[in-house]
């Protein structure tokens, strides 16, 4: 994702094979414009008054949707700096001997999920043996992925994800919990902006509030009823 300063006319086209309205159109670009501007004359901004510089955004794919009981099987990131990328990368995580996760468990959520995505249309590519032959071993990957966010944290820097607020930051939570000696994530209130809320919104029209948190505002817009398949 490229963060810019969208107009409906430029969103447009960008939404047409989500079969997005206009009206939820002009809501998302309400939504934006509320957290990073250009604002009008007399609203208090929030702390971002413009699109950020440096920002990092991530994206998983998991053997489920049980953050208790599923795993990450691949992280990616994308970090841009001076709005320019310096790093995007993915990996894979091989799970398989480790912390008693065995070949079978993997298989058998990765079985599921294939016939999950065939049903929709959807390819489904991960199987216990590409973890195998090119998944980095999992202490070591969960080393990695902790460190990142610790990182990203110190720097100040915004973290971007589709659904991220509502889900991935589950799963990255109880991957730490598990696996990481219960080691969290001092998540900052405000550090994540969730794009998959934003779509959320859009369809419900859950514009931000004057004085919203970040994290205010996804909690309203994350209520059901959902128009977002």
């Amino acid at each position: 994702m490229v963060l810019g300063r969208p107009t409906v006319e430029q969103l447009e086209p960008l939404y047409q094979r989500s079969e997005f309205t206009m009206s939820e159109l002009n809501v998302t670009a309400q939504i934006m414009r509320h957290w990073f501007g250009p604002h009008a004359p007399g609203v208090t901004p929030p702390k971002w008054n413009s699109y950020p510089d440096d920002y990092f955004v991530t994206d998983t794919e998991t053997t489920g949707v049980t953050p208790p009981e599923d795993l990450i099987l691949e992280f990616g990131w994308h970090m841009t700096r001076g709005r320019q990328t310096c790093d995007n990368e993915a990996i894979l995580i091989n799970w398989i001997g480790h912390y008693g996760i065995t070949y079978e468990f993997i298989k058998e959520r990765t079985d599921r999920l294939r016939q999950i995505m065939a049903e929709k249309g959807a390819n489904y590519r991960y199987t216990p043996e590409l973890l195998l032959e090119h998944g980095l071993p999992a202490p070591e990957a969960v080393e990695m992925i902790y460190s990142i966010f610790m990182e990203t944290l110190e720097r100040g820097e915004m973290i971007i994800g589709h659904n991220i607020i509502g889900y991935d930051r589950a799963m990255f939570d109880a991957m730490f919990h598990r696996f990481h000696g219960g080691k969290v994530i001092p998540w900052p209130a405000d550090s994540m902006f969730d794009t998959g809320l934003v779509e959320k919104a859009s369809r419900q029209n859950r514009v931000p509030w004057e004085g919203d948190t970040i994290h205010e505002w996804a909690r309203r817009a994350a209520k059901p009823p959902w128009n977002v398949q």
